[in-house]
């Protein structure tokens, strides 16, 4: 069951450049997350049976995590449109950034693999210098026997080759407590941020062509009108702001996250751990579907609570951000680390509203009992 509160949102037609400086009132920080970012890969389901990639929470193909175009067979897409006019970040450039820290958050959790790299950062649990895939479950419950993998750590010697992969040499496993905690934060925080008011309503359902979308200074929550899919087609989303500027998109019904010939790019001065594309996937679908896409300081989240069934499946994608979802399937993919900086998190607001009134009451208290002992 999907964790948040279904709010029925006000639509209305948009135009090719929006330029929105509304912001949230009221806001308060909270608690800074203490796993998600270290993580740029969070794999969420359960296995439903061993040598099934489709059942397993993880696969990777001729893919590489932590790196670009690196081991030459995967590369950025080359047919996806060029990115037109001034953004902020370029196309990743081939190298090895060393952030493909990847979580597998269920005991029952499977990783298959072939032809595939992951380079660590170490960061996540045991911060071991062998570290890439951590896992709830042991070793050999997490390991399909088949996995082919090489794993590189920048604070050790490069790991094993395709064929010896071995525990604690790019994976492992026994951090069932810990992944407790990773998947307690992103439940308090995604539902934190369902319950926000939301500052604007996107009612399109489709981008086809380019598109730019400038916010101006602050926190922004923008749903997302749409019935069953959000299409971005055959061109350039380049979402535009400052420095300090955030945006939490929300997929609302069911929806999926399609993109297809496709770059999804930050621009102006914004940073790349500004912006999140949070989904609420349909148990036992998709939620978010790449093909032949580019992407650039972009998170996306779809997170239902205890294993559910939705997946995201990508082919021919490079790019630099965070997934985290319940089956994650790659095929040549290159990903980098951008993930999203849960530091901005904010307080719903409907949870402030009593506070704001204990205070008024508190006020009125005062200025009653001084006019009473001025009497």
């Amino acid at each position: 069951m999907k964790l948040r509160t279904t709010k029925s949102v006000r639509l209305f037609a948009c135009s090719a450049i929006v330029a929105s400086g509304a912001i949230l009132s009221g806001i308060t920080p909270a608690v800074s997350a203490t796993y998600l970012p270290d993580y740029m890969v969070i794999a969420t389901g359960q296995s439903n049976s061993s040598n099934n990639n489709v059942g397993n929470p993880l696969h990777l193909s001729t893919s590489e995590l932590g790196a670009i175009g690196a081991n030459g067979a995967v590369s950025p897409p080359g047919s996806v449109p060029s990115i037109p006019g001034a953004h902020g970040s370029s196309r990743a450039s081939s190298g090895i950034t060393y952030d493909g820290d990847v979580a597998i958050t269920e005991t029952n959790g499977v990783i298959t693999s072939s032809n595939s790299h992951v380079y660590s950062a170490n960061t996540g649990a045991g911060n071991q210098g062998t570290q890439g895939i951590d896992c709830a479950g042991s070793y050999n419950t997490c390991t399909d026997s088949g996995s082919q993998i090489s794993s590189n750590n920048k604070h050790g010697t490069p790991g094993p080759t395709l064929t010896n992969l071995g525990n604690n040499k790019g994976v492992q496993g026994g951090f069932a407590a810990h992944m407790a905690d990773l998947k307690t934060e992103a439940q308090t925080l995604t539902t934190d941020y369902w319950n926000l008011a939301a500052t604007d309503t996107f009612g399109f359902e489709k981008i086809d062509g380019n598109r730019l979308d400038v916010f101006g200074s602050g926190d922004h929550v923008i749903d997302l009108g749409t019935k069953d899919k959000f299409l971005l087609q055959n061109g350039t989303w380049t979402i535009s702001g400052a420095a300090d500027t955030t945006v939490i998109f929300r997929l609302v019904n069911d929806s999926i996250f399609d993109i297809s010939q496709a770059n999804l790019v930050v621009g102006g001065a914004m940073g790349l751990n500004n912006v999140l594309f949070l989904v609420d996937g349909k148990d036992g679908t998709g939620s978010f579907t790449f093909n032949n896409v580019f992407f650039n300081g972009m998170s996306f989240w779809d997170y239902g609570g205890q294993g559910e069934k939705n997946e995201a499946v990508w082919n021919n994608v490079a790019g630099c951000g965070q997934v985290m979802t319940d089956k994650i399937n790659f095929n040549n993919v290159s990903m980098t680390g951008c993930e999203f900086n849960p530091t901005v998190t904010v307080v719903p607001l409907p949870a402030a509203f009593p506070l704001y009134g204990a205070g008024i009451a508190i006020m009125g208290f005062i200025g009653w009992r001084k006019k009473r002992r001025a009497a």
